[in-house]
Protein backbone atom coordinates (compact mmCIF):
# COMPACT_ATOMS: atom_id res chain seq x y z
CA UNK A 1 0.00 0.00 0.00
CA UNK A 2 1.51 3.49 -0.96
CA UNK A 3 -0.18 7.25 -1.04
CA UNK A 4 1.48 9.74 -3.49
CA UNK A 5 3.31 12.32 -2.04
CA UNK A 6 3.49 16.34 -2.47
CA UNK A 7 5.93 16.04 -5.10
CA UNK A 8 3.71 13.20 -6.64
CA UNK A 9 5.89 10.71 -6.06
CA UNK A 10 4.79 7.04 -4.67
CA UNK A 11 5.79 6.77 -0.74
CA UNK A 12 5.22 3.31 0.89
CA UNK A 13 3.61 2.97 4.03
CA UNK A 14 5.02 1.44 7.25
CA UNK A 15 3.42 -1.70 8.16
CA UNK A 16 1.75 0.31 10.81
CA UNK A 17 0.36 2.98 8.88
CA UNK A 18 -0.88 0.00 6.57
CA UNK A 19 -2.92 -1.08 9.58
CA UNK A 20 -4.28 2.11 10.75
CA UNK A 21 -5.43 3.48 7.14
CA UNK A 22 -7.18 0.22 6.99
CA UNK A 23 -9.00 0.58 10.02
CA UNK A 24 -10.00 4.26 9.39
CA UNK A 25 -11.03 3.33 6.34
CA UNK A 26 -13.40 0.14 7.62
CA UNK A 27 -14.09 1.99 11.19
CA UNK A 28 -17.52 2.83 9.75
CA UNK A 29 -18.02 0.60 7.03
CA UNK A 30 -17.27 0.66 3.22
CA UNK A 31 -19.26 3.64 3.23
CA UNK A 32 -16.27 5.46 3.94
CA UNK A 33 -14.75 4.62 0.61
CA UNK A 34 -15.92 4.34 -2.97
CA UNK A 35 -19.62 3.48 -2.34
CA UNK A 36 -19.72 2.28 -5.80
CA UNK A 37 -16.69 -0.20 -5.33
CA UNK A 38 -19.13 -2.01 -2.80
CA UNK A 39 -22.22 -4.38 -3.35
CA UNK A 40 -25.08 -4.31 -1.01
CA UNK A 41 -24.47 -7.24 0.49
CA UNK A 42 -20.74 -5.96 1.69
CA UNK A 43 -22.13 -2.33 3.02
CA UNK A 44 -24.88 -4.00 4.79
CA UNK A 45 -22.14 -6.55 6.73
CA UNK A 46 -21.39 -3.08 8.72
CA UNK A 47 -23.89 -1.10 10.55
CA UNK A 48 -25.29 1.82 9.02
CA UNK A 49 -23.70 5.15 9.74
CA UNK A 50 -25.06 8.21 11.12
CA UNK A 51 -27.14 10.00 9.22
CA UNK A 52 -31.27 11.36 9.81
CA UNK A 53 -32.65 7.96 8.74
CA UNK A 54 -30.01 5.80 10.94
CA UNK A 55 -31.43 8.56 13.57
CA UNK A 56 -35.02 7.31 12.94
CA UNK A 57 -34.36 3.55 12.96
CA UNK A 58 -32.42 4.31 16.15
CA UNK A 59 -35.75 5.72 17.87
CA UNK A 60 -37.57 2.46 16.38
CA UNK A 61 -35.03 0.48 18.14
CA UNK A 62 -36.02 2.06 21.19
CA UNK A 63 -39.43 1.92 21.55
CA UNK A 64 -38.87 -1.96 19.90
CA UNK A 65 -36.78 -2.75 23.09
CA UNK A 66 -38.94 -0.49 25.58
CA UNK A 67 -41.87 -3.10 24.28
CA UNK A 68 -39.87 -6.10 24.60
CA UNK A 69 -40.03 -6.05 28.21
CA UNK A 70 -44.01 -6.03 28.79
CA UNK A 71 -44.08 -8.90 26.47
CA UNK A 72 -43.39 -12.26 29.03
CA UNK A 73 -43.78 -15.22 27.68
CA UNK A 74 -44.01 -18.61 30.04
CA UNK A 75 -41.38 -21.05 29.12
CA UNK A 76 -40.27 -24.48 31.26
CA UNK A 77 -37.74 -24.00 33.35
CA UNK A 78 -34.53 -25.49 32.74
CA UNK A 79 -34.29 -27.13 35.78
CA UNK A 80 -37.21 -28.86 35.37
CA UNK A 81 -36.22 -29.90 31.61
CA UNK A 82 -36.24 -33.40 33.04
CA UNK A 83 -39.34 -34.13 34.53
CA UNK A 84 -42.46 -35.35 33.47
CA UNK A 85 -44.93 -32.51 31.65
CA UNK A 86 -47.71 -32.54 34.43
CA UNK A 87 -44.40 -31.29 36.88
CA UNK A 88 -43.20 -28.68 35.15
CA UNK A 89 -44.04 -25.36 35.80
CA UNK A 90 -43.73 -21.94 33.55
CA UNK A 91 -41.86 -19.09 34.36
CA UNK A 92 -42.02 -15.83 33.03
CA UNK A 93 -39.51 -14.47 30.29
CA UNK A 94 -38.47 -11.70 28.93
CA UNK A 95 -36.34 -10.98 26.05
CA UNK A 96 -34.90 -7.64 26.79
CA UNK A 97 -32.08 -7.94 28.03
CA UNK A 98 -31.30 -10.35 24.47
CA UNK A 99 -33.19 -7.49 22.55
CA UNK A 100 -30.58 -4.89 23.78
CA UNK A 101 -27.88 -6.89 22.67
CA UNK A 102 -29.42 -7.79 19.68
CA UNK A 103 -30.05 -4.00 18.75
CA UNK A 104 -26.60 -2.86 19.67
CA UNK A 105 -24.82 -4.85 17.20
CA UNK A 106 -27.51 -3.80 15.04
CA UNK A 107 -26.89 -0.44 15.29
CA UNK A 108 -23.47 -0.47 15.86
CA UNK A 109 -20.90 0.75 18.58
CA UNK A 110 -21.78 4.26 18.62
CA UNK A 111 -25.26 4.39 17.53
CA UNK A 112 -26.53 1.21 19.70
CA UNK A 113 -24.42 1.93 22.53
CA UNK A 114 -25.45 5.39 22.56
CA UNK A 115 -29.41 4.34 22.44
CA UNK A 116 -28.56 1.40 24.97
CA UNK A 117 -26.87 4.47 27.20
CA UNK A 118 -30.00 6.39 27.17
CA UNK A 119 -32.38 3.54 27.85
CA UNK A 120 -30.95 2.94 31.07
CA UNK A 121 -30.52 6.24 31.98
CA UNK A 122 -34.06 7.48 31.28
CA UNK A 123 -35.08 4.61 32.81
CA UNK A 124 -32.84 5.53 35.91
CA UNK A 125 -34.36 8.82 35.80
CA UNK A 126 -37.96 7.20 37.19
CA UNK A 127 -39.58 6.06 33.96
CA UNK A 128 -40.58 2.19 34.22
CA UNK A 129 -38.50 1.03 30.97
CA UNK A 130 -37.34 -2.19 32.83
CA UNK A 131 -39.41 -5.62 32.54
CA UNK A 132 -39.50 -5.32 36.97
CA UNK A 133 -39.71 -1.07 37.23
CA UNK A 134 -37.41 1.56 37.09
CA UNK A 135 -35.91 4.15 38.98
CA UNK A 136 -32.62 5.50 40.89
CA UNK A 137 -33.35 2.44 43.38
CA UNK A 138 -33.38 0.28 40.78
CA UNK A 139 -29.54 0.37 40.46
CA UNK A 140 -29.86 -1.63 44.15
CA UNK A 141 -31.37 -4.68 42.19
CA UNK A 142 -29.61 -7.79 41.02
CA UNK A 143 -31.06 -7.25 37.31
CA UNK A 144 -29.17 -3.92 37.07
CA UNK A 145 -25.87 -5.95 36.81
CA UNK A 146 -27.20 -7.46 33.89
CA UNK A 147 -28.02 -4.63 31.83
CA UNK A 148 -24.52 -3.19 32.59
CA UNK A 149 -23.39 -6.06 31.32
CA UNK A 150 -24.72 -6.22 27.79
CA UNK A 151 -23.63 -2.63 27.36
CA UNK A 152 -20.67 -3.40 28.32
CA UNK A 153 -19.91 -7.17 26.28
CA UNK A 154 -22.57 -6.30 23.42
CA UNK A 155 -19.72 -2.80 22.47
CA UNK A 156 -16.99 -4.94 21.69
CA UNK A 157 -18.87 -7.59 19.79
CA UNK A 158 -20.74 -4.57 17.69
CA UNK A 159 -16.91 -3.24 16.70
CA UNK A 160 -16.01 -6.62 15.21
CA UNK A 161 -19.17 -8.43 14.19
CA UNK A 162 -18.12 -7.28 10.21
CA UNK A 163 -15.10 -9.07 10.63
CA UNK A 164 -17.28 -12.88 10.65
CA UNK A 165 -18.17 -12.07 7.26
CA UNK A 166 -14.91 -12.00 5.50
CA UNK A 167 -13.85 -15.43 6.46
CA UNK A 168 -15.51 -18.74 4.65
CA UNK A 169 -18.93 -19.94 5.13
CA UNK A 170 -18.12 -22.81 7.90
CA UNK A 171 -15.68 -20.42 9.46
CA UNK A 172 -17.42 -17.61 9.81
CA UNK A 173 -20.56 -19.53 11.19
CA UNK A 174 -18.43 -21.28 14.18
CA UNK A 175 -16.71 -18.21 14.93
CA UNK A 176 -20.11 -16.14 15.21
CA UNK A 177 -20.96 -19.00 17.08
CA UNK A 178 -18.28 -18.74 19.91
CA UNK A 179 -18.33 -15.38 20.01
CA UNK A 180 -22.18 -14.81 21.13
CA UNK A 181 -21.90 -17.77 23.09
CA UNK A 182 -19.00 -16.31 25.28
CA UNK A 183 -20.33 -12.74 25.04
CA UNK A 184 -23.78 -14.83 26.96
CA UNK A 185 -21.59 -16.46 29.53
CA UNK A 186 -19.90 -13.58 29.83
CA UNK A 187 -23.07 -11.09 30.65
CA UNK A 188 -23.84 -13.68 32.62
CA UNK A 189 -20.78 -14.00 34.79
CA UNK A 190 -20.49 -9.86 35.39
CA UNK A 191 -24.29 -9.95 36.13
CA UNK A 192 -23.59 -13.08 39.08
CA UNK A 193 -20.49 -10.91 39.83
CA UNK A 194 -22.88 -7.67 40.62
CA UNK A 195 -25.79 -10.21 42.73
CA UNK A 196 -22.54 -11.13 45.00
CA UNK A 197 -21.45 -7.22 45.16
CA UNK A 198 -24.82 -6.46 46.39
CA UNK A 199 -25.12 -9.40 48.89
CA UNK A 200 -21.76 -7.82 50.24
CA UNK A 201 -23.01 -4.70 50.76
CA UNK A 202 -26.08 -6.02 52.66
CA UNK A 203 -28.71 -5.43 49.33
CA UNK A 204 -29.53 -9.03 49.23
CA UNK A 205 -30.05 -11.28 51.90
CA UNK A 206 -28.62 -14.20 52.38
CA UNK A 207 -32.04 -15.98 52.51
CA UNK A 208 -32.99 -14.43 48.96
CA UNK A 209 -29.41 -14.68 47.32
CA UNK A 210 -29.68 -18.52 46.01
CA UNK A 211 -33.21 -17.90 44.50
CA UNK A 212 -31.84 -14.64 42.23
CA UNK A 213 -28.94 -16.33 41.02
CA UNK A 214 -31.27 -18.89 39.80
CA UNK A 215 -33.80 -16.65 38.83
CA UNK A 216 -31.40 -14.55 37.01
CA UNK A 217 -28.87 -16.83 35.33
CA UNK A 218 -29.58 -20.83 35.90
CA UNK A 219 -32.94 -20.77 34.41
CA UNK A 220 -32.50 -17.93 32.33
CA UNK A 221 -29.23 -18.30 30.03
CA UNK A 222 -29.78 -21.00 28.03
CA UNK A 223 -33.34 -18.78 26.36
CA UNK A 224 -30.85 -15.82 26.50
CA UNK A 225 -28.17 -17.97 24.12
CA UNK A 226 -31.11 -19.08 22.32
CA UNK A 227 -32.26 -15.27 22.15
CA UNK A 228 -29.14 -13.89 21.46
CA UNK A 229 -28.33 -15.85 18.09
CA UNK A 230 -31.32 -15.92 16.70
CA UNK A 231 -31.09 -12.15 16.53
CA UNK A 232 -28.13 -11.66 15.71
CA UNK A 233 -28.60 -14.30 12.50
CA UNK A 234 -30.89 -11.34 11.92
CA UNK A 235 -29.38 -8.41 11.59
CA UNK A 236 -27.54 -8.80 8.12
CA UNK A 237 -31.34 -9.83 6.42
CA UNK A 238 -32.83 -7.09 8.51
CA UNK A 239 -30.05 -4.18 7.24
CA UNK A 240 -30.74 -5.88 3.68
CA UNK A 241 -34.43 -5.55 4.01
CA UNK A 242 -34.62 -1.89 4.92
CA UNK A 243 -30.58 -0.89 3.06
CA UNK A 244 -32.85 1.59 1.07
CA UNK A 245 -33.34 3.51 4.42
CA UNK A 246 -30.00 2.55 6.18
CA UNK A 247 -27.22 2.87 3.74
Amino acid sequence: MSLASRKGTVVPLKPSQQKNHKKALHLDGPGLGDPASTTIMQRVTYPPRLSLNAILVTIFCFILLMSSGFLPINLTSPLQWGLRPDLQQAMPYTVQLPAAFSLVVFLGPYMGTGMLLCYILIALLGYPLFANGGGLDYITQPGFGYWLATMIVAYPISTRFHRFFTKTSSFRAWQVLKQLVLATLAIHGIGILYVIGLYLCGQVSPESLPGWLSRLSLEALPYDCLAILIGCSLIRPVRLLFWWILY
